[in-house]
């Protein structure tokens, strides 16, 4: 699976989505999962 071109859309879409998000090396920007969100979080 190319997941630039194939990626699914998600289980439930527009609620939960899956998405690729790109980290710029170098970056100060911090990601975190939050566990009761059971997403990531700039």
């Amino acid at each position: 699976m190319n997941l630039w071109k194939n990626i699914p859309a998600g289980d439930d879409p527009p609620v939960i989505l899956n998405a690729v998000i790109e980290v710029i090396s170098g970056s100060r920007d911090k990601y975190e999962y939050k566990q009761e969100w059971e997403a990531f979080v700039l």
